[in-house]
Parts: structure tokens; sequence; C-alpha cells
């Protein structure tokens, strides 16, 4: 297995997987928003989300497994990598998937953790 495919491909997905952590930390965002009073003053960044939550939450409610999809893109590649390699990795998927939390994720992060095994 040519060992350049897990930087491509991981590359790939790293602009969709980074658009969808930020939207799904929008929403949640908007939701504790919207549980608040809003009488008081609120930051600029909380404004400006607040102002686009119609468009966050109708993207964000548009493709429920969107994530799902590129978790599942990300593990099987992981557990293929490793299945040519002869080893069997399925039990540190679970730490695989902590690391694509949004208070988690970071690329080189998850390049590293392809890289050991």
């Amino acid at each position: 297995m040519n060992e350049a495919c897990i930087p491509h491909s991981l590359n790939l997905i790293h602009p969709k997987l980074t658009h969808q952590l930020e939207l799904q930390r929008l929403a949640s965002v908007i939701e504790a928003l919207s549980e608040m009073d809003l009488d008081g003053g609120l930051s600029e960044e909380y404004k400006s989300i607040y102002g686009r939550e119609k468009e966050i939450m109708e993207e964000y409610h548009r493709q429920p497994a969107y994530m799902d999809r590129l978790y599942g893109m990300i593990t099987d590649l992981y557990i293929d990598v490793f299945k040519f390699q002869g080893i069997q990795v399925k039990d540190r998927v679970p730490a695989l998937l902590s690391l694509l939390t949004a208070q988690n994720y970071s690329y080189e992060a998850l390049l590293e953790f392809f890289y050991t095994a």
C-alpha cells in the first residue's frame, strides 16, 4: 500500500470535516442562545451567529448523517490501512472517534494517530 494515500485521503476529508464540526459548534451555540434571556449584551461573534440562525440551522439539519459518513470514511480507512499490514485495530476505533470530536480535532493529531498502532 502506498503510504502517501493516508495523508492524501485525510487531506481531502479535512475541509469537509472541519466545516461540519464548525457547523455543529454553531448549532450548539444557537441552541444555548435560544435558551437564554437575550436582553443582556452579547459579544459581536454571538450576535453574528444568532443573526444567521436560520441559515446555520437549515444547513445543519439538511444533512443529519453527513458527520457519520465522514467518521465512517475515516474509520474505514484506518481499519483498512492496518488490515493490509495484518494488524487488527478495531479496539482503537473509540480512541480515533474521540480524536474527531470538535474539542479534540486536529489534522496533525489525526495523521499521527494513523502512523501509530
